[in-house]
């Protein structure tokens, strides 16, 4: 069985010490494009200690784009918490990329000097707002979502570590947990900022339990629809009791009032930008693709690749689309791990050329994913939590497709030396440094908007698919 999610058991006392001569690494920004910038600056990568986890982070620009708007960022607070950053730069706007800079910088930055995850955000957002706003660019201002997980140790002796999910857009994190017998479920998922997400949810025509609803939620005509960006006067941060947690009866309920969730040995959190959770059709899928890796690395490793594989089908899809060599009412078919399947204009996925079930949904995205395994070396054990709270039974089966894909396409390498990306903060062989927003930040230009005037950010797809 299970344990679900649940709040730390009551503590007293002061945090523990940390250990004599522990360090802790520098506050760290991943961005940039494979074969542009060298590898270890578009990936976060920290063992475990004895007070805290493993992290591995990386970003991308995916198949079949040029430029990667996506971005990773980690820090530590002066408590030594972790605090780990994914963003995606909306696309279709302008400076995309030059938004996720400002905010993966400003939080990481904000977070360090001892400012809670919500100031932090909205200093972000302030910043976005000030250096790109521009008239000209209508409704079409430069955005970025954000997502973060942030890890805190102990709050005093014997209490379990706990761990905060905060989020603004599509991005979306799932927290996993495994039982002694080797089941394993999701436990805890944030809830997107997209318009096809809440239809969905309103709708209720997936199974009893839950079951299809994240194929729904990801192709759905109105799933690129995005309600909720940084760059934005309107821009709200979600906390962890925003999010949902699993249900025995129905599936899924509301996190309200677990604004923290104890954490266990083994417990593993992933997290990412809509690039990875769009070609995700059931969150636990996650747990299949990754059974026996033991590393944070190691489970990204497997996750990239089984997106890479995916986005290719749908980009050299949408190249026939578009060329017009298969019409746009067809369905192209392909074979992944030995089975027949075929995808549409749309980016869905079905098991016959004609009707038949729709079993996946892929697309062509820029990607970022996170990360973490509560692994604290050592065996200390800051893992214990109320003997007597409940246990959940195995969350219910996965859908129809199980992919594998061939080898990922090998990268681009560049020729001779690797400099980082033109907006990445991160050079291996340098101490990150943070671009400070001024002492007197200029404001925004106020914006004075009714909620009818808030326009609707949409995502672009690749021309053909998966367009509404």
């Amino acid at each position: 069985m299970i344990k679900p999610a649940t709040l730390p058991p009551p503590a007293e006392g002061n945090r523990p010490t940390l250990p004599e001569g522990l360090k802790f690494p520098e506050a760290k920004v991943a961005m940039g494009e494979t074969g542009l910038a060298s590898p270890e600056s578009l990936e976060l990568d920290h063992p475990a200690t004895s007070v805290m986890g493993e992290v591995y982070g990386k970003t991308h620009e995916g198949v079949g784009r040029d430029e990667n708007e996506d971005g990773v960022a980690m820090a530590y607070t002066p408590e030594r918490d972790l605090v780990i950053i994914a963003s995606d730069g909306m696309g279709g706007h302008e400076k995309g990329k030059e938004a996720t800079q400002i905010l993966l910088d400003t939080m990481a930055e904000q977070v360090s000097k001892g400012v809670n995850v919500q100031d932090a955000s909205q200093a972000a957002n302030q910043n976005v707002m000030t250096k790109l706003y521009n008239p000209d660019h209508g409704s079409k201002q430069p955005g970025a979502g954000v997502l973060v997980l942030k890890v805190n140790r102990p709050s005093a002796a014997g209490a379990p570590s706990t761990m905060e999910a905060f989020w603004g857009s599509d991005l979306k994190l799932t927290l996993y947990r495994e039982a002694p017998n080797g089941d394993a479920s999701w436990i805890y998922c944030t809830l997107p900022d997209n318009v096809g997400r809440m239809m969905v949810d309103m709708g209720r025509s997936f199974g009893p339990k839950g079951e299809g609803r994240d194929l729904q939620h990801n192709s759905h005509e109105r799933a690129s629809y995005v309600d909720n960006t940084m760059g934005r006067p309107n821009f709200r941060m979600h906390g962890t009791e925003a999010g949902e947690v699993f249900d025995p009866i129905i599936g899924f309920r509301d996190a309200k009032g677990l604004d923290k969730i104890a954490l266990e040995d083994g417990d593993v959190a992933i997290g990412g930008s809509d690039g990875l959770w769009k070609n995700v059709p059931d969150r636990n899928l996650l747990i299949e693709w990754t059974k026996g890796a033991k590393t944070a690395k190691e489970k990204a490793a497997i996750i990239d690749a089984k997106v890479r594989a995916r986005m290719k089908i749908v980009s050299d899809a949408d190249a026939k689309f578009e060329s017009g060599e298969v019409p746009d009412t067809e369905r192209i078919p392909f074979q992944l791990e030995g089975k027949d399947l075929f995808i549409d204009s749309r980016g869905r996925v079905w098991d016959r050329a004609k009707d038949g079930k729709h079993v996946d949904h892929y697309e062509a995205d820029n990607f970022s994913i996170i990360v973490y395994v509560h692994n604290l070396k050592g065996g200390a054990d800051f893992a214990k939590v109320d003997s007597k709270a409940g246990e959940i039974p195995k969350a219910p089966a996965l859908p129809t497709v199980e992919a594998t894909p061939a080898n990922p396409p090998a990268e681009k390498k560049a020729e001779g030396p690797q400099p980082p990306s033109d907006t990445s903060l991160s050079d291996p062989d340098k101490t990150t440094e943070f671009k400070s927003p001024p002492k007197d930040v200029k404001k925004a230009p106020e914006l004075v908007l009714d909620d009818e005037d808030v326009p609707t950010v949409v995502r672009p797809r690749p021309a053909g698919i998966g367009q509404p």
